[in-house]
C-alpha cells in the first residue's frame, strides 16, 4: 500500500492512497488543477484515480472535488449524512456520486476504507482507517476531541496522520479573535501538540504503530519544528522510537510505503 499526503492544512488536504494499483483520493481541498500538478508532479496518473472520498464539507477539504471528480469522471465518495446537510454548491452538476450510511466499511477492490464519526464542526465529519488486510493506516485530522472510538481505531494502525495543529502559546498570543481561539481548542476544533502528543504516546504504548506523518498543522498558530520536537520529546519521554515527520501545506511529504 502507497500513502502520499499531498498538501495538509488549513489552506487545503489531498492524500492519495495506492493498492496494487487501485487509487484514490483522500479528501481534495485544492483546486481541481493544483491537485493535478502535485499528483503529476509526484509520479501520479490522475486519470486513474477510482474514487475521491470526501471526509467533511469544509472548503479546505473539497473545494477541488466537484472540478476534479467531473474532469476525470471519477466517482466521490461521502456519507448520507454529509450529502444530505452541506450545502449543495460543492457537488453541483456531478452524476458520479457513491454513497455510504455512517459506521459502515466500504470495500474498494482490496482497499477497505473504515470511516468513524468525529466531533469536528462541520456538518458531519469523519475520519477513516485503510487497510489491505495486512497493514493499515489511519488518517485522523479535523478531530474536535479523542474519543473513545477514536482511540479503538488507532490500535490498528501500523501508521497514523494524526493532527498536530496548533501550540497553545502561540495560538493565545496569535492574530486570532477569541471567539474562533476558543473554537479552535474546543471539542469541535483542532488538537494542540500537547493533545496529539498524549493521544500518540497513548496508542504507541497500546497499539502497532510504525510510522507517524503529523498533519494539518497550523501556519499561524504553529511550526513544524515545534510540532516535531513537542511529539518527539513527548515520545522519547515514554521510551518509544518511532520516526515521525510533518506533511507540509505546500508540498505534503514523500511517499510512505508500507
Amino acid at each position: 500500500m502507497i500513502i502520499q499526503i499531498l498538501a495538509s492544512g488549513s489552506k487545503g488536504n489531498v492524500t492519495y492512497i495506492e493498492e496494487q494499483g487501485y487509487s484514490v483520493l483522500v479528501d481534495c481541498g485544492l483546486s481541481a488543477r493544483e491537485t493535478v500538478r502535485r499528483l503529476r508532479s509526484a509520479g501520479k496518473e490522475p486519470e486513474k484515480i477510482r474514487g475521491i472520498f470526501i471526509t467533511h464539507d469544509h472548503q479546505d477539504h473539497i473545494r477541488g472535488a466537484r472540478v476534479f471528480s467531473k474532469s476525470f469522471n471519477i466517482p466521490v465518495i461521502l456519507s448520507e449524512e454529509l450529502y444530505t446537510g452541506m450545502d449543495p454548491k460543492w457537488l453541483r452538476d456531478i452524476n458520479n456520486i457513491q454513497l455510504y450510511k455512517t459506521g459502515s466499511d466500504i470495500p474498494l477492490e482490496t482497499l477497505l476504507l473504515r470511516p468513524f464519526p468525529v466531533s469536528h464542526d462541520a456538518t458531519q465529519t469523519v475520519n477513516l482507517t485503510f487497510t489491505n488486510g495486512k497493514k493499515t493506516a489511519g488518517l485522523f485530522t479535523d478531530l474536535g476531541t479523542v474519543s473513545v472510538l477514536v482511540k479503538t481505531h488507532a490500535l490498528t494502525a501500523d501508521l497514523i496522520i494524526a493532527e498536530a495543529n496548533h501550540d497553545i502559546s502561540m495560538l493565545s498570543r496569535g492574530p486570532y479573535p477569541l471567539w474562533l481561539q476558543q473554537r479552535i481548542r474546543s471539542k469541535i476544533g483542532h488538537l494542540s501538540n500537547k493533545q496529539c502528543a498524549d493521544f500518540l504516546t497513548e496508542t504507541c504504548l497500546s497499539g502497532k504503530i510504525q510510522n507517524i506523518v503529523l498533519g494539518h498543522i497550523s501556519e499561524e498558530n504553529n511550526r513544524y519544528d515545534l510540532a516535531l520536537q513537542t511529539i518527539r520529546q513527548h515520545l522519547q519521554n515514554h521510551n518509544i522510537d518511532i520516526p515521525v515527520q510533518a506533511a507540509t501545506q505546500f508540498d505534503g511529504c514523500k511517499e510512505i510505503i508500507l
